[in-house]
């Protein structure tokens, strides 16, 4: 999806850990390795966007790890808290806030598909995530957070 805000949108993000590495996927517009995820489009709410997103880029159905407050109230409903929360510029006149979660597969031995090809994605460790040049810092950083806690 396009932006929806000039100035500012709202995006969300999987690390998904599997066998004690991350999935993540070649953004060729950014030219960076980045989690799976994108905007939360009108209607939705975070974790809506993530299973959304995450099927579409890598053909995953996920576990989003978390906590979710127990409410008991049919007026609300409790979605899980972001593991990570930050804005991040996109282009110098546009930047996003990103709710990160982090999740399992559902499949006990996931196959990605999806709108990224093979050569666009790929399972990563902590070394391999230190031989990474072109990854955001943010990104590395949540992405051996997310290892060290779910593996």
């Amino acid at each position: 999806m396009s932006h929806i805000n000039y100035a500012l949108d709202w995006t969300v993000g999987a690390f998904i850990v599997f066998d004690g590495r991350v999935l993540l996927i070649w953004h060729h517009k950014l030219q960076c390795w980045l989690c799976p995820g994108g905007h939360i489009e009108p209607g939705e709410d975070p974790e809506e966007g993530l299973h959304r997103e995450v099927m579409e880029e890598v053909g995953l159905g996920v576990e989003i790890v978390g906590q979710r407050e127990p409410i008991n109230d049919e007026r609300s409903k409790s979605l899980i808290v972001p593991r990570f929360l930050d804005k991040h510029p996109i282009t110098e006149t546009h930047q996003h806030v990103g709710f990160f979660y982090l999740a399992r597969p559902k499949d006990d031995f996931p196959k990605i598909g999806g709108e990224y090809k093979e050569s666009s994605w790929g399972w990563f460790d902590g070394k391999d995530l230190d031989g990474l040049d072109s990854i955001w810092p943010a990104t590395k950083h949540y992405a051996k957070i997310a290892i060290k806690e779910l593996s």
